[in-house]
């Protein structure tokens, strides 16, 4: 399982960018070249600057909730506390998948902790699509 939190913003924004449809690339202009990024419906856009921001937009944020909450139909369960007992650090948030199924072998728990809770979303999100 990857550790997300030594990611950068830039890093889990693209991560997330390319698993919802984007496309990101060079294109060369005379003697420069430009990263750009194509979205799911064609358009393009410059990169880094026009790219979805997933962890600073509560929007976009909230898009990957619905995603995770959507599978809860399939045995999942979605859950997000800011820590204040148990040893965690007060000061930052803890998001989580959980999946139980009636085979105990089947257990499954993706978790992220972070002092931002949109980032802690985020790294979750990356987490669960990563082990779906």
């Amino acid at each position: 399982m990857t550790d997300h939190s030594k990611w950068t913003d830039e890093q889990i924004n693209e991560a997330i960018g390319l698993l919802n449809g984007y496309a990101i690339g060079e294109h060369h202009y005379g003697t420069q070249v430009v990263k750009e990024f194509k979205d799911p419906f064609g358009r393009i856009g410059a990169y880094p600057d026009e790219f979805p921001d997933y962890i600073h937009n509560w929007l976009l944020c909230g898009k990957l909730i619905e995603e995770m909450g959507d599978a809860i139909k399939d045995g999942w369960e979605f859950s997000c506390e800011h820590n204040n007992c148990d040893g965690f650090d007060p000061l930052k948030w803890r998001v989580w998948m959980m999946r139980f199924t009636n085979d105990e072998k089947d257990f499954r728990c993706y978790s992220s902790e972070s002092d931002n809770f949109r980032r802690a979303i985020c790294e979750a999100f990356l987490t669960w699509k990563e082990q779906k």
